[in-house]
């Protein structure tokens, strides 16, 4: 607590509240709840006994739980994990979670911020840790989930796997909770819970659960190696909930798995090993809108499988008052501080959470980065935009444009650099037109009359400014002399002759790898540059047509290619008039692959041939600067992982795998869209009457929709309001 003297009013499920004062800290106190055990006088109990009334009471708790599975929820929760073996701690996770669930419990999550450590343990040579005892805290729910491993009592078929005892009745404010002790029946082989419910006699929600598991352990539980086994296993979960003081609504408040068992290697007892966990809500809220998460889990990768580059922020951790520790746990994280064995966490390619302790700051990895931006970062201040008329001239046309000139790191207006130059530059790279114009904070328009004597072809627009000479904006145009009026801003395949038409190719990561599947974009048009619409066969050297592409307005078709040794391939038009051959398949090479449907992470996938095992570097760069840097280990031919969003720069971002000495394997490209914000329009007024001033009021919220300080730009539509709506309001988009 920061200021002393204070009072502390606590409370706990089924035992009276008590108020407390703090004078300093320089005493322990031990502080005992009285129980709230009150018996209803208004019980009335069946002649078959109180059984029937337990069997009742979970019953209406399991259909309530059914009917509400769709009642959502959201909250922050701070989840801290301890192992120890004996009386030495061995690992250590602290992780912060954006949680989505329901009555029944946790149904989506996404990591915020989180932290590791492991012990180094190296008493037998033996290194147990868990491998994603996180996933527990999600996976256990309040009623039987769709599983045969395990059994808990709020089941379709409860009389048949448990027996329930009504203990007592239980009043927590205005409600009363039955207390029901469940035990499995005799003869039942399946893992099954024994424990306490507590259920509202009149609303049938549950309250909370708590059970435990003890040999059999569930199969969900269970060690990667057969050398490895144990004895004397036990399994305790508890999920609670408790009532929201405003509403009276029902919300979670933790959840809590603890496992202890005695640990056997080689058949030798090596000592007790534990672990207990506490998911705890610290916040909850309401969304603009229903989001999604984290996703599905993924039961097979481990917490240790992926590098967090951005680093171990300890100043995060030591500022945050959510971070409340016992002086045991203050001790164990120190200790893990000081031998630098904290690590960051993130994601596996399910979006759960995984791990790996960080190396961005290894003198390797540093090395790698160092190289890299030597080569490839962008020092220019600048960002240019030219916006065209159109894509397509004749000689003697003029082209007109409007540029704009930003701060590369802003994106707000270049208030320095007078000039803009815009050069026209043909096939060879040689400027054969240019021209400069001046910019008014970071805005200038223009326009580029062509030579008369300009032959057909394509060129390049390229712009910069008198400030670098370096070409910050770069585009084709395309030339032709035949007159274009009343013709389409696209040939038509029937309409071109096809002995002159260009095929490009644009592998998805780069090159054409030999058996690997390889998404590729083709690009076809005509030599002055006009796209070409139309419908062609993709075929291989042996006279195998393997499938038809389309192009469209454009001239843009895409195709998957899965290259096999010694075998070419081609496209040719539907009467096989022509062949336009693919060139450039590689033999040996890495392939990245980026998937952007995700909520919150960035899909990458690293294809490799040979497939072989090695360790290679992936950075995260904009403009050559590197962000983050990750070192893999490949194993395979296919590797996969997610990146998470949050640690990303929003805009244009550049993924590249390099090998140990730097040099660059695969580039790919990518889009990191920034946070959505709500933006509405709560007033507008005019300041006083007859006054042409209007003062307009806005609320903005982050999609979690709290209130959240934003620098906007407003533009209001010229549109004749007296034809539309006298409100102000629905003339600004």
């Amino acid at each position: 607590m920061e200021n002393l003297p204070a009072e502390l009013h606590i409370s706990h499920l089924a035992h009276e509240k008590k108020l407390i004062y703090i004078y300093d800290n320089t005493h322990e106190q031990q502080i005992v709840l009285a129980p709230a055990a009150t018996v209803l006088q208004g019980i009335t109990v069946k002649a078959r006994g109180s059984n029937q009334s337990a069997y009742r009471l979970v019953k209406r708790a399991g259909q309530k739980l059914a009917h509400t599975q769709s009642q959502t929820k959201y909250g922050k929760a701070f989840y801290r994990q301890k192992s120890k073996r004996g009386n030495h701690f061995t690992e250590i996770f602290e992780l912060f979670y954006d949680v989505k669930y329901s009555p029944d419990g946790i149904s989506d999550w996404a990591v915020q911020e989180g932290r590791y450590a492991f012990g180094n343990d190296t008493q037998f040579d033996i290194f147990l840790y868990n491998k994603n005892f996180t996933l527990l805290s999600r996976m256990f729910t309040v009623s039987q989930p769709d599983t045969e491993s395990y059994l808990v009592p709020i089941h379709t078929d409860t009389r048949k796997y448990f027996d329930l005892k009504l203990e007592e009745t239980l009043k927590l404010e205005d409600r009363y909770l039955a207390k029901i002790k469940f035990t499995p029946k005799p003869g039942i082989n399946t893992p099954a819970a024994h424990g306490e419910l507590y259920i509202d006699i009149n609303t049938y929600q549950v309250f909370r659960v708590q059970g435990t598991f003890s040999n059999p352990a569930p199969d969900i539980i269970g060690f990667s190696d057969s050398k490895s086994s144990w004895q004397n296993y036990n399994l305790t979960f508890h999920i609670s909930f408790r009532e929201a003081h405003s509403n009276g609504e029902l919300l979670m408040d933790y959840i809590q798995i603890d496992h202890e068992f005695d640990y056997f290697f080689h058949k030798q007892r090596i000592g007790k090993v534990s672990t207990t966990s506490m998911l705890t809500f610290y916040e909850h809220y309401t969304p603009v809108k229903n989001k999604n998460l984290g996703g599905a889990i993924n039961y097979s990768t481990s917490d240790a499988e992926v590098i967090d580059g951005i680093g171990y922020n300890a100043a995060f951790w030591d500022q945050n008052p959510i971070v409340k520790r016992t002086p045991l746990e203050e001790a164990l994280i120190k200790d893990f501080e000081l031998n630098q064995a904290f690590g960051t966490v993130f994601m596996n390619n399910e979006e759960e959470v995984v791990l790996r302790p960080d190396t961005k700051n290894s003198a390797m990895t540093k090395e790698i980065v160092a190289t890299y931006e030597s080569h490839h970062k962008d020092t220019t201040r600048q960002k240019i935009l030219l916006a065209l008329d159109k894509m397509q001239y004749e000689p003697g046309e003029y082209i007109q444009f409007a540029a704009y000139v930003l701060d590369r790191l802003t994106l707000k207006p270049l208030l320095f650099g007078s000039r803009l130059k815009v050069q026209l530059v043909d096939h060879q790279g040689t400027a054969i037109y240019s021209q400069q114009y001046d910019i008014n904070r970071g805005l200038t328009y223009g326009s580029m009359s062509l030579p008369t004597s300009l032959l057909s072809g394509e060129y390049q627009v390229r712009a910069f400014t008198n400030i670098s000479d370096k070409v910050a904006f770069e585009t084709s145009i395309g030339i032709d002399y035949q007159p274009r009026k009343n013709m389409p801003d696209f040939i038509d395949q029937r309409m071109q002759s096809t002995d002159s038409l260009v095929f490009e190719y644009y592998p998805e990561s780069g090159l054409l790898l030999q058996g690997m599947p390889n998404q590729v974009v083709v690009m076809v048009k005509t030599p002055a540059g006009s796209p070409v619409q139309g419908n062609w066969l993709l075929a291989d050297s042996f006279g195998t047509i393997l499938r038809q592409v389309s192009t469209d307005r454009l001239g843009i078709g895409k195709f998957e290619l899965l290259p096999a040794p010694d075998t070419s391939y081609y496209f040719t038009d539907m009467h096989f008039s022509d062949k336009w051959a693919i060139n450039g398949v590689e033999k040996t090479g890495l392939l990245l692959h980026i998937g952007d449907d995700r909520i919150n992470s960035l899909y990458v996938e690293v294809l490799q041939h040979p497939a072989l095992t090695r360790k290679i570097y992936l950075l995260s760069s904009s403009y050559g600067k590197v962000y983050r840097a990750e070192e893999i280990l490949l194993s395979g031919r296919q590797n996969s992982f997610d990146i998470p969003l949050q640690h990303l720069r929003p805009g244009v971002n550049a993924l590249v795998a390099t090998d140990q000495s730097g040099n660059v394997l695969a580039k790919r490209s990518f889009f990191v869209k920034p946070e959505e914000l709500s933006i509405s329009l709560i007033s507008a007024e005019y300041k006083s009457r007859g006054s042409k001033r209007i003062a307009l009021q806005f609320l903005v919220t982050n999609p979690e929709g709290k209130v959240v300080k934003a620098k906007l730009n407003l533009t209001v539509s010229t549109i004749n309001r007296q034809n539309t709506s006298p409100d102000i309001r629905k003339n600004i988009f």
